[in-house]
């Protein structure tokens, strides 16, 4: 059961960084998301950001990320795990203000 927990925990913080994402790009110039999403790409280093898009918004598999740029599964693995404890911080701070300009 924990395990069954444990994935439906994933699924739910996978859609919410994806829609995170691309909420901070599509969003106009001084909303709150936008601003949450400058602070993320201050918070995230270049690479970290070129593979958390890759795999949230593009939706690539790992695999495919280690051969289109040229690196090991274990280091996109990584980078990736970085980039979204990183990007967790930022939604714990921001996430309510998110969520309220969101419903507006």
């Amino acid at each position: 059961m924990s395990e069954q927990r444990n994935t439906a925990f994933k699924a739910v913080e996978y859609e919410a960084l994806r829609q995170f994402i691309r909420l901070s790009e599509k969003s106009e110039k001084g909303s709150m998301a936008r601003k949450l999403g400058a602070a993320v790409d201050r918070e995230l280093t270049p690479r970290q950001r070129q593979m958390v898009r890759m795999y949230y918004t593009d939706q690539m598999r790992m695999q495919d990320i280690a051969e289109a740029l040229g690196v090991t599964v274990s280091s996109v693995s990584r980078t990736i795990k970085r980039g979204r404890t990183k990007l967790k911080r930022c939604l714990r701070y921001g996430g309510r203000a998110l969520m309220e300009a969101m419903e507006q």
